[in-house]
């Protein structure tokens, strides 16, 4: 599994200015410590691998049922990480999708026990500050560009589907797809309040809440085209947040893991 390496630093997170989401402010100075990244989300030929090997039963498989594209979402029956956007089986090399929360944490879980290393989903700063290129940032608004087509694939040229990781150019750490193609799911519980209360040294989201009792999504997807007035993907933009319940299945959200070195 190809990694970036990531050298800690100060970055601020969040925006005050032009934000069209509430969530996304104040802004707020974090300081994050250095760590690995997945170049690539995780692909349906990985999460195989964990699945050969565990003989582990996904929420869809243990619910029977995913919900797939079809000019809206709709659940259908006998889907899981095996398909894609449509319900067909998925290519190898595309992201994994139709796994929830509780799936990215026990792959990861998985591949730590496997390997010996410290892997997880990361934080929404690690994902946030990776996103944006880290120490080597060019400030885009999208992650490796500021002309969303070099960089993602999304609604106005998907074709609304899922592609193969990494055909887009990459960031400034050579990392792959982190606006579009598939959302990612985030190590953070959800609050649209958190930025207000985060702590400056790495933070990892607020305690659970039974009110906000949902994890964070980064990066959007293959559907996503919403254009503003000035022309801008809003949604799509590195700082956009999202969120959903951890047993959530779609065909939208995928994941990538990070390292922790010792």
């Amino acid at each position: 599994m190809p990694m970036a390496f990531v050298k800690g630093g100060a970055f601020i997170m969040g925006k005050n200015k032009e934000s069209k989401y509430y969530d996304t402010t104040p802004e707020h100075k974090v300081n994050i410590h250095d760590y690995f990244i997945g170049k690539h989300e995780v692909t349906v030929a990985q999460f195989k691998v964990f699945i050969e090997s565990t003989n582990y039963l996904t929420t869809a498989e243990q619910t029977g049922k995913s919900q797939v594209w079809d000019n809206k979402w709709r659940f259908r029956k006998n889907i899981n990480w095996k398909h894609n956007e449509s319900g067909e089986y998925s290519k190898e090399n595309c992201p994994v999708v139709h796994v929830s929360y509780k799936d990215a944490v026990a792959y990861c879980q998985w591949l730590s026990k496997t390997t010996g290393g410290k892997f997880r989903l990361p934080t929404e700063a690690e994902w946030e500050y990776a996103a944006k290129g880290g120490q080597y940032t060019q400030a885009y608004k999208y992650s490796g560009s500021n002309n969303i087509d070099e960089v993602a694939w999304y609604g106005k040229n998907s074709h609304h589907e899922i592609h193969p990781v990494g055909e887009k150019q990459p960031n400034e750490l050579d990392i792959y797809d982190m606006t579009g193609n598939v959302a990612e799911w985030c190590y953070d519980w959800y609050n649209k309040n958190y930025y207000s209360i985060s702590p400056e040294d790495n933070p990892k989201g607020p305690p659970e809440s039974p009110e906000e009792a949902r994890r964070v999504i980064r990066g959007q997807d293959f559907i996503c085209s919403f254009l503003s007035d000035d022309n801008v993907n809003w949604s799509l933009l590195i700082i956009s947040r999202d969120c959903d319940r951890e047993t959530q299945t779609k065909a939208d959200i995928g994941f990538r893991v990070v390292y922790i070195p010792d």
